[in-house]
């Protein structure tokens, strides 16, 4: 078999979901996996064979691997995402970096940029949808041709398999909602918590709350996308 290359994409692409109710269940079952196994959790050691991701940290200071770079790799190389030559290592001026206060703008210069919209398109093309590279294809306001996702309504019912954007004129955070209740909705988050890590959160999120940030949700153009 062909050697397997540090975060290059699958060589065969996953199959198609038969309809919109397939493709939601497998949304939401590979970002939990992603979590299950690449979640930093609370009893993870920093180290070079360690694929949970932590990247914040150093993992080996003679080579500068990047705490769980291999999989970061991995999700930026496989939905097109600029900088993928960035992940694998930290360098001494980001982790310095990392230690004190900075601003979005000296983040994307000095490290890689962030990545939570970049984990939610990995989540949806690993789950089989027909998607082009980033960024995500969408538009505020009347829809365009080439659009592949859509801005929810406001009288719309958030579904899991959905992708929030809170905050967006700050920190533009995105998220896959991975269940709803009322209010409330659950999520597995890229490029979140204190490292830079995969996080779930459990109704830490309210609709009303990300509406009111300016942002809101998107969803797949099913006729386009499968």
């Amino acid at each position: 078999p062909p050697p397997i290359v540090p975060g290059a994409p699958p060589a065969v692409p996953p199959a198609v979901p038969g309809n919109e109710s397939a493709a939601r269940d497998r949304i939401v079952a590979f970002a939990r996996r992603q979590y299950q196994e690449f979640g930093w959790h609370t009893s993870t050691v920093v180290d070079p064979t360690n694929p949970r991701i932590a990247g914040k940290r150093c993992a080996e200071p003679s080579t500068r691997k990047r705490q769980g770079g291999v999989q970061i790799c991995a999700i930026f190389t496989a939905t097109g995402a600029p900088g993928s030559n960035r992940c694998l290592t930290l360098s001494t001026q980001a982790e310095a970096m990392y230690a004190r206060n900075y601003s979005a703008q000296e983040r994307n210069n000095t490290d890689i940029v962030s990545w939570c919209g970049i984990f939610c398109l990995y989540c949806y093309m690993r789950s089989g949808l027909k998607l082009s590279s980033w960024p995500l294809k969408y538009s505020i306001g009347k829809p365009k041709s080439g659009d592949q996702l859509r801005v929810r309504t406001a009288g719309e019912q958030i579904q899991p398999g959905d992708i929030g954007i809170i905050n967006p004129s700050q920190g533009n955070h995105h998220f896959v909602v991975t269940e709803v209740a009322g209010d409330r909705v659950s999520s597995i988050d890229g490029n979140a918590g204190l490292l830079m890590e995969i996080v779930k959160k459990d109704g830490q999120y309210g609709v009303s709350q990300v509406r009111a940030s300016g942002g809101g949700f998107l969803t797949p153009i099913w006729e386009v996308v499968l």
